[in-house]
C-alpha cells in the first residue's frame, strides 16, 4: 500500500479477520457481519464476512462485497531469482 494506514479492500486480510473474531467468540457460527475498510485512503470499501466453526475449529470463512474494476496491469516477465 505504499506507505498508505490501510489498504482499500483485502478479501485476505478479511478473511482472517472473521476466522479471528469466530475463534474467540465476537461473532456467532453463520453470523453475517459486516467489515469496513479504506475509510484513511479516501476510498472506504465494505465487505460482508462469515465465519463457521467453534472455538480453534473454524472450518469455513467466506467474504463477499461489491467490486469495482480500477486498474489492470501485464506481467511480461519474472523477476530474476
Amino acid at each position: 500500500n505504499d506507505g498508505v494506514l490501510e489498504d482499500v479492500a483485502t478479501g485476505s486480510g478479511a478473511g482472517c479477520a472473521a476466522a479471528y473474531l469466530r475463534r474467540h467468540g465476537r461473532i456467532g457460527a453463520g453470523e453475517r457481519s459486516l467489515l469496513r475498510q479504506g475509510r484513511f485512503t479516501g476510498r472506504p470499501s465494505e465487505m460482508t464476512v462469515i465465519a463457521d466453526g467453534h472455538g480453534e475449529d473454524v472450518r469455513s470463512v467466506r467474504v463477499g462485497g461489491g467490486v469495482a474494476f480500477v486498474a489492470e496491469g501485464r506481467l511480461r516477465e519474472l523477476p530474476p531469482a
